[in-house]
């Protein structure tokens, strides 16, 4: 491409708003020439706060307004630049254009630096969650989404709500269930640490968590659980410990969705009623080595 195409190409780029592809036309053009050194190096300059400014910008870092007026300052720099080489001049480290290119440039990295440094410090202070709202009981059960490992899609934690809800109320024994708003779980499980933080912060007694599958009319889940509170759920230590009993609960495989939730709700209330644990217990149609073991327990 000729230097009058060039030149003219780069003002239309800029008159259209687009300093950044101007700005490639520039810099192919003056690339491999050695005669542009200098030029060559403050439109890579240009081009590297350029791409930092539009992810500053698109991240919602930098304000737009600032992002804006660099913008402007660079579309003013490649105009400069576009006049000197129609004047037959090599833009060059020592003319006016270009020490105004280099300053602007140069305080707008820094500034760039500092915006990015203080935006990985704000990324890596631990957000406080939204946590949902629990009735006034000590049996808060805290549901993260459950992630799809085939079939259709469902809302499994939805299921699992509604069915601890139904015991609860047939039952008269009180149990607040709510499902934590904002939350990545159904695409990645999160470790347990992250979910005992997680029920900790949101004062939840039990977090539950896991996998499931849907075919046709049918739910099979693989849940998970643990008890936000270290001493777990029972005071007796005739009682299996939380850490057997959750070691146990997560080895087993994909289940049906109402022998999982007599389980959960078996886990939950042991603490409070072991009557009706075992009741729940005694539904289930095919118990696992956690629950099996947990009878016998209750049994003694």
């Amino acid at each position: 491409m000729e230097i009058r195409n060039i030149i003219e190409t780069t003002r239309v780029f800029i008159s259209q708003g687009e300093p950044g592809e101007a700005l490639q036309i520039l810099l192919g053009f003056v690339k491999n020439d050695p005669r542009y050194k200098d030029t060559r190096r403050t439109l890579e300059l240009m081009e590297f706060n350029f791409n930092a400014t539009r992810q500053q910008e698109r991240k919602g870092i930098m304000p737009a307004s600032e992002a804006q007026r660099f913008y402007s300052k660079m579309s003013d720099e490649l105009l400069s630049m576009a006049d000197e080489l129609e004047a037959g001049r090599v833009p060059s480290a020592t003319s006016k254009a270009s020490k105004t290119t280099m300053r602007n440039l140069l305080t707008g990295g820094v500034v760039l630096l500092i915006l990015g440094i203080v935006a990985v410090l704000l990324l890596n202070q631990p957000a406080a969650p939204e946590c949902p709202t629990f009735a006034d009981t000590p049996r808060r059960i805290l549901l993260l989404p459950f992630q799809q490992v085939s079939g259709d899609k469902a809302d499994a934690e939805v299921y699992i709500q509604q069915a601890i809800r139904k015991l609860s109320e047939k039952n008269m024994f009180p149990i607040s269930v709510e499902i934590f708003p904002s939350s990545n779980a159904h695409l990645s499980n999160p470790d347990e640490a992250t979910v005992r933080r997680l029920g900790k912060d949101c004062q939840a007694a039990m977090v539950i968590w896991g996998f499931y599958e849907k075919s046709m009319d049918t739910i099979t889940i693989q849940p998970r659980f643990l008890f936000a509170e270290d001493n777990g759920p029972g005071r007796s230590a005739d009682i299996l410990t939380v850490r057997r009993i959750a070691d146990l609960q997560h080895t087993e495989k994909f289940r049906k969705l109402e022998d999982a939730v007599f389980s959960l709700c078996a886990f939950i209330v042991m603490r409070d009623s072991v009557g009706l644990s075992k009741k729940w217990l005694e539904k289930i149609k095919e118990p696992n080595a956690a629950e099996k073991a947990l009878l016998s327990e209750i049994q003694k």
